[in-house]
């Protein structure tokens, strides 16, 4: 469902206000649960280490060509 603009009147402020609040609430509350529902896939990545006192192993396109052909074929 999709409501494009609505329209309060009342004589109450303070009905207004909640009316409003409520509203804001609910956007909030379905932001969150479509925010859960993106994250449901989402694999918590583990602690990365520092290396230190020397330059990271960089793969050549060599080694990856290796680890390829290198797979178990399913």
């Amino acid at each position: 469902m999709f409501i494009q603009s609505v329209t309060y009147r009342s004589m109450d402020n303070h009905h207004f206000d909640m009316i409003s609040k409520q509203i804001t609430d609910l956007k909030e509350v379905n932001k969150r649960e479509q925010q859960k529902k993106e994250m449901a896939d989402v694999i918590k990545q583990d602690i990365l280490v520092e290396i230190k006192g020397r330059k990271p192993h960089r793969l050549t396109d060599h080694t990856l060509i290796q680890w390829i052909l290198n797979e178990p074929q399913e």
